[in-house]
Parts: structure tokens; sequence; C-alpha cells
């Protein structure tokens, strides 16, 4: 199902650049989207962030592994991403460094994510108002890797169009 067209995205730098987010932007088709932010299987997050930290548990709601749980096991952590040719029709398959990531690990030993749950929100594992923690972009069968919301927000606020980047959410 269509929901959204997209807008803008941050370009990667490739040949030995330093990532800090794979983020994009999108016009949400009217009536399609909850204005409320809430998110299917969680409920409305917070519309805070909050810093990730080894041990803090967390949560997501993905398309294709519907919502997961997980642990922090590492921050301010450097990964190699492969993309494959099917993400630019018009280059073979790259990879892209990126820094100042962290990683989630399994908290009952499902995965936490699969293809298909890049851009779920990252978020406290909590059962009300849980707050932001980041933006999910990668992975395998061992671990999954975010970006600090943070970023991604200071990211999205030089995309076009140029607008306040807000979250939405209880407080």
């Amino acid at each position: 199902d269509f929901v959204a067209t997209l807008s803008d995205f941050k370009k990667l730098k490739l040949h030995k650049g330093r990532n800090k987010v794979d983020a994009a932007i999108a016009a949400v088709d009217e009536g399609v989207v909850d204005p409320s932010g809430a998110i299917v299987g969680i409920g409305i997050p917070g519309n805070e962030v909050v810093a990730p930290q080894v041990g803090m548990r967390v949560m997501k709601a993905g398309r294709t592994t519907g919502v997961t749980h997980g642990i922090i096991d590492l921050v301010n952590a450097s990964f190699i991403v492969g993309y494959s040719a099917a993400c630019s029709p018009d280059a073979e398959s790259f990879d892209v460094r990126f820094v100042k990531q962290f990683r989630i690990v399994s908290a009952d030993g499902t995965d936490i994510s699969e293809g298909g749950d890049s851009g779920s929100v990252v978020l406290e594992d909590s059962d009300t108002c849980p707050r932001q923690v980041g933006l999910l972009f990668a992975g395998n069968s061992a671990f999954t890797v975010a970006n600090k919301m943070k970023k991604v927000l200071k990211a999205v606020k030089k995309m076009k169009p140029k607008g306040k980047a807000e979250l939405v959410g209880c407080e």
C-alpha cells in the first residue's frame, strides 16, 4: 500500500565517507496515516528523544517482523553496510561506512529485524509514552543497527522542503 511520496533523502557519502544517518522524508498521503503518530502494535510513542545507552531495553514495530524487543549492546560504533544494486539501478553493489551508530541484540532469541523493517522507529521498551531512541536502517540475523534519533532529526531539518522537524506523540 502507498502511504506517502518521497520528498528528500540524506545523500550517502561513499568512498571512505563517515555517514551518521541513512534517512529520508516523505509527504504523507492525506487520510492514510494516523496524525497522532500511533504505531501499530505499540500505540502512541513519546515526542521526546533519549540517547541510546548500553543495556537499554528497546522495541520497534517493523513491516516485516512486527513488534520485536531488544537490548542495546553497543553505542558509538562504526559499521560497514552493504547496499545492493537494487538500491541504485545505475550502480553496482557498494559498501558505506557509518559512524556513531548503536547496535541492538535480541532480548528473546528472535530476530530484531529483517528486510523491509528499515525506517522503523526504535523506542525505549515502555508500556506508556516510550521515548524515541533511533531509526533502524541495517542488520543481519545476529543484530540490528540504528541511527541515533538526535542525528536523524538534525539531518531531516536540512532536507527539502525545509521546515521544522518535530516528533508527534504523547508527552
